[in-house]
C-alpha cells in the first residue's frame, strides 16, 4: 500500500473530511488522522502530531473558514511547511482564504476537490510523491524532532548502519591509558542519536530541577550520574511511550568517526571545547563545527555517558556489541572543557562509576528508531 498522507483539519469539518479520506484509501493510499478525540492539552497530543506528519510523504491541509483558525490544524502547517513537506490546500467548500493565510501558504498546491479534473490531478501527484518517497532509504544524517516532557525540542541525526574500526593501535594503547585494541565492529542496524548533548534546559523541563556547575540554558548538562541519565531517560520514554537510551559505546564512537578513517577528524580546536580554549567552563552546545554527520560537540564541553560496563575489548571482531555483562564503572566517552587535546579523541575511553557526579561529564541520548519522512 502507498504510505502516509497527513490530513490536517478542524474537527468542525470531521464528516466531510472523514468522505475523502476514505475516498483516498480507496484509492490505496494509507492516511493519517486524528479521529480519537486526542486532549489538545495533553503532551502525547503534540508528540503523536509531529510523529505522524515527520512520518508522511505529503501533507493535505483541508482548507474551510474553520481551519484557518484552528489552533492545531496552523500549528501541524506551519510545522510541515518548516519541514519542506509536500504541502497541499484543498478546498471543500466555497470558504474564502484570509489575507494573513493566503500571504503565509497562498505559494502552496491548491485543489478543489469539488471538481474532478483536479482531483484526479491530485490522485496522480498523491500516487507519485508517495511512490517516490516510500522507497526511498534513510539519507545519513538526517535530522528529525521530538519533544521532549516539559516542552523542549531535542534534534535527532540518523546514523546508518556499517561497519568501522574500533579502538586503537597497539602503539598508541601501549603509550596511552584508557584505550583499546583495534578490532572490527559491524552495526547492522541504524539509529538515532542526540545532535547535541543533553542541554540543561532539557533536562529542567524532563527533571523539574538545576542539576549543573556551570549554569546556562543551552550549556550541557553536567555533574550528572550515570544513575541520573537513567532517571531522566525513563521519564522521556514513560512520557513519550518511545524507546530512548544512552548509545552504546560502539554506537557512540561509529557515530563520533562519522565514516572517518581514523580517530582524528581534524584540528580539535574546530570542534570541542577543550583545555586549552575553554577558558575552565562549559559553553552553549553547537558553537564549533561539526562532524560529518552533522552532530555537535561529541569532542570535548563535557564527557558523555554510555551504556556500557566498563571493559577489555573482545580480540575478535564484533556484531552489534553492548559491553561486558556487568562490572564496576560504566563507559564515558569524548573528553572535555578540562581535558587535554590528546583525550578529546574519538577512541580515548574513560571510565565511572553509576553514581559518579563530575561537573566535566554529561550525556546524550539515542533511540533505535523514530517516525521518519
Amino acid at each position: 500500500m502507498r504510505n502516509n498522507i497527513f490530513i490536517s483539519y478542524s474537527r468542525k469539518d470531521l464528516d466531510a473530511v472523514t468522505s475523502i479520506k476514505e475516498e483516498l484509501e480507496a484509492n490505496g493510499f494509507s492516511c493519517w488522522m486524528d479521529l480519537e478525540g486526542i486532549v489538545s492539552s495533553s503532551r502525547e497530543f503534540t508528540q503523536d502530531i509531529i510523529d505522524a506528519i515527520d512520518a508522511s510523504s505529503v501533507f493535505l491541509f483541508f482548507l474551510s473558514a474553520n481551519s484557518q483558525v484552528s489552533k492545531w490544524a496552523l500549528k501541524e502547517i506551519d510545522y510541515a511547511d518548516n519541514e519542506q513537506k509536500h504541502v497541499v490546500l484543498v478546498r471543500i467548500n466555497d470558504d474564502s482564504m484570509t489575507k494573513k493565510f493566503r500571504f503565509d501558504f497562498g505559494r502552496t498546491n491548491i485543489i478543489d476537490w469539488r471538481k474532478p479534473e483536479q482531483k484526479e490531478k491530485l490522485l496522480r501527484d498523491l500516487s507519485e510523491w508517495t511512490t517516490l518517497l516510500d522507497g526511498a532509504s534513510l539519507e545519513t544524517g538526517i535530522c528529525r524532532k521530538i519533544i521532549l516532557p516539559g516542552g523542549a525540542e531535542m534534534e535527532m541525526i540518523y546514523c546508518p548502519p556499517g561497519e568501522f574500526m574500533m579502538g586503537s593501535s597497539t602503539k598508541e594503547v601501549t603509550a596511552f591509558s584508557g584505550l583499546g585494541l583495534r578490532h572490527s565492529v559491524r552495526l547492522t542496524k541504524g539509529f538515532w542519536l542526540g545532535k547535541y548533548p543533553v542541554t540543561q534546559k532539557q533536562w529542567q523541563g524532563v527533571m523539574g530541577g538545576a542539576s549543573s556547575f556551570f549554569l546556562g540554558a543551552d550549556n550541557p548538562v553536567d555533574s550528572v550520574s550515570w544513575n541520573d541519565s537513567q532517571e531522566f531517560i525513563a521519564k522521556v520514554n514513560w512520557a513519550l511511550n518511545c524507546d530512548v537510551r544512552l548509545p552504546t559505546e560502539a554506537e557512540w564512537e561509529y557515530a563520533c568517526l562519522a565514516q572517518a578513517a581514523d580517530s582524528s577528524v581534524g584540528k580539535i580546536e574546530k570542534f570541542a571545547w577543550y583545555r586549552g580554549n575553554s577558558g575552565g567552563k562549559t559553553h552553549p552546545v553547537g558553537r564549533k563545527n561539526p562532524n560529518a554527520w552533522g552532530i555537535y560537540d561529541m569532542l570535548g564541553n563535557v564527557c558523555e555517558w554510555c551504556a556500557d560496563w566498563y571493559g577489555g575489548y573482545s580480540l575478535g571482531d564484533e556484531i552489534d556489541p553492548i559491553g561486558p555483562p556487568s562490572g564496576s564503572y560504566h563507559v564515558r566517552r569524548g573528553g572535555s572543557w578540562c581535558r587535554n587535546r590528546l583525550d578529546c579523541c574519538a577512541v580515548r575511553r574513560y571510565r565511572g562509576a553509576s553514581d559518579n557526579r563530575n561537573y566535566d561529564c554529561g550525556f546524550r541520548i539515542c533511540c533505535s528508531t523514530m517516525s521518519t519522512k
